[in-house]
């Protein structure tokens, strides 16, 4: 049989079916080993039968006893001749046997160490495919692990890719929906600043607006009330000049008046300050007419306005 087209085409096989090709692989060499132990079997060829004559030593009993002297003594001469060549003959036929054995034997053990040599080599082609079968299974194991490995490594990290692929989508989603809320946020809050900016503004206009009417309103009032107290004072200033008795004095002459009054309007205190009296002998005098007129005057005439009153009052007492 071809064990080289064996050796060459076994790894092939053993990839698809390893199990298979090993069984395979041991039937064959089995059947082989038997047949080459079959045609190596020495035939045994039949040893030919040498034709001995067989020559009587003595006459046997059997034979007539009634022989002619003569024909016996013949005989007898010819009985050592007929042995000696039977003896040769059956020498040779002896020595022809024993180198045909010998020959045979030879030929046997040609043959047996032909056949054990046979054997052998094929006990070491058998064990050769056996190794490289196992070295070739070995082989595809290691690279099967290896391709199941990378195959593992492979899925490991396209597992590891699309997970990172998802979490950058799902960052990526999360980043613009953000942005999206941040920019609501950002565009509400714009909103809300521009409003509260614009309610501010109409707010600072409206109280510019309202300081100006209270500011116009506070002139306006502080204007009527500073014309009610001049008329209060004028008023009181009256009451007391009505009062005022007093002669000789000369028109320019006149002091200035500090009284107090209580909240009824009656004069607590009065006080002259400033004088102008160009005769300075009747001065005293020209003063205590003016406090006698004042404490005259009072009760004083009502304010006209609560806020009007004061309880302090100053005015400029001048004769004319």
């Amino acid at each position: 049989m071809n064990l080289y087209w064996l050796k060459n085409k076994a790894p092939k096989i053993a990839k698809a079916h390893p199990v298979a090709f090993g069984f395979s692989v041991a039937i064959h060499l089995l059947l082989l080993i038997a047949l080459f132990w079959e045609q190596a079997s020495p035939e045994k060829k039949p040893i030919k039968k040498i034709n001995t004559v067989t020559i009587p030593v003595q006459i046997k009993k059997q034979q007539a006893p009634a022989q002619a002297p003569q024909e016996q003594e013949q005989e007898r001469s010819a009985v050592p001749s007929v042995s000696n060549k039977k003896k040769k003959i059956e020498l040779k036929q002896y020595i022809i046997s024993q180198s045909a054995l010998d020959k045979a034997r030879r030929i046997k053990t040609k043959k047996v160490k032909q056949e054990k040599a046979r054997i052998k080599r094929l006990k070491t082609a058998e064990k050769r495919i056996e190794k490289e079968r196992y070295k070739e299974q070995q082989r595809l194991k290691k690279l099967k692990a290896k391709v199941k490995q990378e195959r593992k490594a492979k899925a490991i990290a396209e597992a590891k890719r699309k997970k990172a692929q998802k979490k950058a989508k799902l960052a990526t989603k999360k980043a613009k929906l953000e942005e999206k809320r941040r920019q609501k946020i950002i565009k509400k809050r714009l909103a809300e600043i521009k409003k509260f900016e614009l309610e501010k503004r109409n707010r600072n206009l409206a109280k510019k607006a309202q300081l100006a009417e209270d500011q116009r309103r506070q002139k306006a009032r502080r204007s009527i009330l500073e014309e009610l107290k001049a008329q209060y004072i004028t008023q009181i200033a009256a009451r007391v000049k009505e009062n005022w008795r007093y002669t000789g004095a000369q028109d320019d002459w006149g002091c200035l008046v500090f009284l107090l009054q209580d909240k009824n309007g009656y004069v607590k205190n009065v006080t002259l300050k400033s004088c102008s009296v160009s005769n300075k002998g009747r001065e005293k005098s020209f003063k205590n007419a003016i406090i006698r007129a004042v404490e005259k005057a009072s009760p004083l005439p009502e304010a006209p306005d609560k806020l009007v009153f004061d309880r302090e009052i100053i005015f400029h007492f001048k004769v004319n």
